[in-house]
């Protein structure tokens, strides 16, 4: 099985939550894989240094040219033409969204709520809401999304069961028992020993 990741948030110089986030879990999914048979292949861009160093074998990075914001967005919406050269099984997009062909399994890792109201509206107070951008992609184009437990017990999120999965941050060290086999539940994954 071949993974495509969409890791471009390591590779633009970010701190904070998704960047931590991915930074940390990023090398394990690489190292579970491995173990398990699987390629990964990460898509990063030239805006920075990749920040993922040491990856096992079974991990390759592809850089996509970076010049502008421009070029960043034409990554959002035609990255799946490069992951296509190299047949992926499934997809994983980090940043709320990801555009592919209808028929690929996807992955859609949503961080934040977004505000779609103007900026003055936020300093009253109002709940943020995502983009019609994501919102659209996931219509379209999302098989399965996995979500942090925080935005999946949003009212925002207004996405059927079993279209969404909520997964634990990957800064939080230790999990209840009962939090990882509600998650486990939840997104129908194999049992296995919580750390």
């Amino acid at each position: 099985m071949r993974i495509a990741i969409d890791a471009r948030y390591l590779s633009h110089g970010l701190v904070g939550g998704i960047h931590t986030y991915l930074k940390n879990i990023m090398p394990h999914i690489a190292q579970q894989a491995g173990e398990r048979g699987y390629e990964v292949v990460f898509y990063a861009d030239t805006k920075a240094k990749f920040e993922l160093e040491s990856l096992p074998p079974c991990a390759q990075v592809r850089l996509l040219p970076y010049s502008n914001k421009l070029s960043s967005f034409r990554h959002d919406l035609f990255m799946w033409k490069e992951m296509a050269q190299d047949k992926p099984d499934l997809v994983h997009f980090t940043g709320n969204y990801g555009f592919t062909p209808h028929s690929w399994k996807t992955v859609i890792t949503v961080h934040d709520e977004i505000n779609l109201t103007p900026l003055l509206s936020i300093y009253k107070g109002h709940r943020k809401e995502f983009t019609v951008l994501w919102m659209f992609a996931w219509l379209h184009f999302c098989t399965r999304a996995a979500v942090r437990q925080a935005t999946a017990s949003s009212p925002s999120l207004a996405m059927p069961s079993s279209k969404s999965c909520a997964m634990a941050a990957a800064f939080r060290q230790r999990r209840s028992m009962w939090c990882t086999t509600a998650a486990r539940q939840r997104c129908a994954a194999s049992p296995t020993r919580p750390r």
